[in-house]
């Protein structure tokens, strides 16, 4: 990765990458290597607190709280906000298998 002005580059620049998980584990990994190829990550998951206190000094992740185990848990967030396109999904494979997106 190269960095111009703060901005990532690399293979994924220009990318949004939604990660699924804990701030931690493989979730973490896998967000910290999508935000190193160019990514903009957003960390999804249910405990939105501790993913803000996990994330919260890396740069180009964002989080945002989702259960993706809900039967809609885009409509189901309760705040109105909406994540947008996204060009990939990675993180917690047992959150991914039971994800409704």
């Amino acid at each position: 990765m190269s960095v111009d002005s703060g901005i990532p580059s690399g293979p994924l620049q220009g990318r949004t990458v939604l990660v699924i998980g804990r701030a931690s584990g493989i979730a973490r990994a896998v967000a910290m290597a999508a935000r190193d190829a160019g990514a903009q990550v957003i960390a999804a998951g249910r405990s939105g607190d501790a993913l803000r206190r996990g994330y919260a000094d890396e740069p180009h992740i964002t989080t945002d709280t989702v259960d993706v185990t809900g039967a809609d848990p885009f409509a189901e967030r309760g705040d109105g906000g909406v994540i947008g396109d996204v060009d990939g999904v990675g993180g917690d494979v047992r959150q991914i298998g039971r994800a409704h997106v």
